[in-house]
């Protein structure tokens, strides 16, 4: 009996020490990801995005970040890799609010755009529009459209158009409704167009798509009504009663449910 007891006091002593072994190890890992190293990444691309989440918001030196894009073409990275990791990097670095990183690879990546896949640029168009920075989205839009083969601009059509309806050239976006026209593609996806309409064109162009969804059957989005009330309360013209008016006819007539939210607004924009 002691010495059962004397075994599992050894057992219990061991396993106390071994479960204490991996915080010292894991403290040190941690540290190690904190700044951009390349060959670190590389070492295991399967925990890529929690060593990219684990970053110090610092400022990214070029000569690092040219090592990284050298490192990636010279590598036996996978395909999947070189076309992925730069988009992967300014994302998630943007979804955690590391604008220090998203500013140098911003910079690092509008330097040289034609080096980055179609995936990246998409990446880059977004932030810089949702960012307001339509200076820069401009030409690297069109350098983005330049390289696209017709068989890719169908491909990213939905995506490219998400991008432009954030920003003053969202008429671009009726090219690419075109395509997926053309082609047969749900149009539910390209409803994003009336909320840049909303925002940025003429009142009776925003009425002009609405009628052209309308033939295919799709009617305005939540974010479209928001965008439209917003829009018509900061403008509070005679030209925007009548438009606000006009939307509530088409309501009407169409029988287009709207949310509480929203009548909320428009009862607050003829309050005024």
């Amino acid at each position: 009996m002691e010495r059962r007891i004397l075994l599992i006091g050894m057992q219990w002593s061991f396993m106390s020490h071994f479960r204490a072994l991996p915080s010292r190890p894991l403290q040190i890992c941690s540290k190690m990801l904190t700044h951009f190293d390349f060959k670190q990444f590389k070492s295991d691309f399967r925990h890529l995005d929690s060593r990219l989440i684990n970053l110090d918001d610092v400022f990214i030196e070029k000569s690092k970040l040219e090592d990284a894009m050298s490192e990636l073409q010279l590598s036996e990275c996978s395909e999947y890799i070189k076309r992925s990791f730069w988009k992967r990097l300014i994302e998630i670095s943007w979804s955690h609010g590391k604008q220090n990183i998203v500013n140098s690879l911003l910079m690092f990546i509008l330097e040289s755009p034609n080096q980055h896949s179609h995936h990246t640029l998409l990446s880059v168009l977004k932030i810089l529009a949702h960012s307001g920075r339509f200076s820069e989205f401009k030409p690297l839009y069109y350098n983005f459209c330049s390289g696209l083969s017709p068989q890719e601009a169908v491909v990213f059509s939905a995506d490219i158009v998400s991008c432009l309806c954030l920003t003053p050239l969202y008429k671009e976006s009726f090219f690419y409704l075109d395509l997926a026209i053309k082609n047969g593609m749900p149009l539910g996806q390209f409803l994003c167009i009336l909320v840049g309409a909303a925002k940025y064109a003429p009142y009776v162009e925003v009425f002009e798509t609405i009628d052209l969804f309308h033939t295919h059957g799709l009617q305005p989005s939540n974010d479209f009504y928001l965008a439209f009330v917003n829009r018509v309360d900061i403008d509070r013209s005679v030209s925007a009663m009548h438009y606000m008016e006009r939307l509530l006819d088409k309501l009407s007539v169409h029988e287009w449910i709207i949310s509480s939210s929203i009548i909320t607004g428009v009862k607050r924009f003829f309050e005024r």
